[in-house]
């Protein structure tokens, strides 16, 4: 098989990989927003409270609305650029919420036991090796 003839064939399976990212995500959003919305909505509400977040009720049930009925969306591939900016928008929030320290090396770490990672602006603006 000639070269040309494979990458002629990856061309045509391009969209392959973009579907299970699509259905990946797709799935993780609607597993947390139905998880939210019908198991875990009052508690969402008392975390935003805690939080100092203005109408926490509210927020908790637009939140977790904006994932669940997104993550169909996205799993149906309906809508799918109209409903990633909605997602785009709530995910920022839950992770600058976090109470944070940044260690000596550059990594932020998480007091609520999150993994520790680099902040995304050192990473793709300020990478260490430059």
């Amino acid at each position: 098989m000639k070269l040309s003839e494979i990458t002629k064939r990856l061309d045509n399976a391009e969209w392959i990989p973009i579907l299970l990212a699509r259905l990946a995500v797709g799935a993780l959003f609607f597993e947390s927003g139905r998880g939210k919305l019908f198991y875990k909505l009052e508690e969402l509400g008392e975390y935003f409270a805690q939080l100092g977040i203005p109408f926490p009720q509210l927020n908790a049930v637009t939140v977790a609305s904006i994932e669940f009925v997104g993550g169909i969306c996205l799993l149906l591939g309906l809508a799918t650029r109209l409903v990633s900016a909605p997602l785009a928008v709530i995910m920022p929030a839950p992770e600058s919420s976090r109470s944070t320290d940044i260690s000596p090396g550059g990594w932020v770490e998480f007091s609520d036991g999150g993994a520790p990672c680099q902040p995304v602006g050192q990473v793709f603006w300020e990478p260490p090796w430059w």
